[in-house]
C-alpha cells in the first residue's frame, strides 16, 4: 500500500477560543510503500483515514520537529510519526498546539496522540498512556570561547544569564537552579523565549552566556552554527519519550506499540535515529 508522506500536510492552529484551520505549502509528494502492519478502526481515530498527531511545532524543537522554510513540519519525530502513521494504513495530519496545553489538546480530542518530545512522568501517566520510542537529556551549551567558564548545569552559572524556552523542562531545571543561586547570595537570570531558535541566537549573538535546552537542540545548533555553540559539561536527566494516548483508547495505543515494532524489526527505527545523529538515543538503550 503506497502512503502520501506530507503531500497534504495540515496544520490546526489551536488558540483558546477557537481552531483556525490553515494548510501548509505542499512539498513535493513522496509516497512509502510499506506493509500495513495493523489497522485502526473509525472510532479510534479523530479523522478516518488520518493519525493526527499534536506537536507544539511552532515553539519548535529541531531537529525533532520544526517548521521548514516552506512552513512544513518537519524532523525527526515527525518522520517517526510519518512511518508509523504508514505501517498502520493512515496519512498524517498535524496539530499545532503550545507545549503547554498539548495534553489538554489531547484530552479535547484535537488529535489522536502526541509525539512531540513529550517526558513519560509518572504525573502524565495518571491521564495518558504512553508508547515509548526514544530517550532524550539536558544539557547546557555556550559558546565556543566560554569566557564565563560556566560548567553545566551548576552554580557556575550564579551571575550570569541563561537562555531556554517556555514551557520545557529545561525552564522548569533553570528556575531551580536560580533559586539554588539566591541561596548562595547571587543572581541567574533566565531569559525565557517561545522557540528554541530564538533562545539559541540570543547565546551566539553574546546576549546571554548559556542556553539550557535538550540535548538533540544542542547537537543540532552545534552543526549549524560550526562549532559557535557548544555543550559544557555532561547530558544530564535521561528519560524515555513516549507516543500519548487518552487511556480509553487501548486500541489506538497497541497500534502505535505495534507500529513501532515494524520499523525497529525492519531497521527503518534505527535508520532514522542515525539520520539525526541520535542512534545513541535508542529506547533499547540502558540508562
Amino acid at each position: 500500500m503506497s502512503v502520501l508522506k506530507r503531500s497534504a500536510q495540515t496544520t490546526v492552529l489551536a488558540g483558546i477560543s477557537a481552531l483556525v484551520l490553515s494548510a501548509c505549502g505542499q512539498g513535493e509528494a513522496t509516497s512509502t510503500d510499506v506493509e500495513v502492519e495493523v489497522e485502526v478502526s473509525e472510532e479510534a481515530l479523530v479523522s478516518e483515514g488520518n493519525l493526527t498527531v499534536c506537536a507544539a511545532l511552532s515553539m519548535g524543537l529541531p531537529p525533532n520537529y520544526h517548521y521548514d522554510e516552506a512552513n512544513e513540519a518537519t524532523g525527526m519525530e515527525v518522520e517517526l510519526a510519518e512511518q508509523l502513521a504508514a505501517r498502520m494504513g493512515l496519512e498524517t495530519v498535524w496539530v499545532d498546539v503550545p507545549f503547554a496545553s498539548i495534553i489538554p489538546s489531547l484530552q479535547a480530542s484535537q488529535c489522536d496522540t502526541i509525539i512531540s518530545s513529550l517526558y513519560i512522568r509518572p504525573e502524565r501517566e495518571e491521564v495518558v498512556d504512553f508508547v515509548p520510542y526514544m530517550w532524550q537529556g539536558q544539557g547546557i551549551a555556550v559558546s565556543a570561547e566560554n569566557e564565563a567558564g560556566i560548567t553545566g548545569p551548576d552554580d557556575s552559572l550564579c551571575g550570569h544569564s541563561v537562555a531556554t524556552t517556555i514551557g520545557t523542562t529545561a525552564e522548569q531545571n533553570m528556575d531551580d537552579q536560580a533559586d539554588a543561586c539566591a541561596e548562595l547570595g547571587a543572581d541567574l537570570e533566565v531569559v525565557k523565549f517561545d522557540n528554541a531558535t530564538n533562545a539559541a541566537q540570543s547565546v551566539t549573538s553574546g546576549q546571554q552566556v548559556a542556553l539550557a535546552s535538550e540535548t538533540p537542540t544542542i547537537s543540532y545548533r552545534e552543526q549549524q552554527t560550526d562549532g559557535e555553540l557548544v555543550l559544557t559539561g555532561d547530558p544530564y536527566g535521561m528519560i524515555q519519550v513516549g507516543a500519548a494516548t487518552l487511556p480509553e483508547n487501548t486500541e489506538l495505543s497497541a497500534a502505535l506499540e505495534t507500529a513501532l515494532e515494524a520499523l525497529q524489526e525492519d531497521g527503518t527505527y534505527e535508520e532514522l535515529l542515525g539520520d539525526y545523529n541520535q542512534a545513541d538515543m535508542n529506547i533499547a538503550e540502558d540508562f
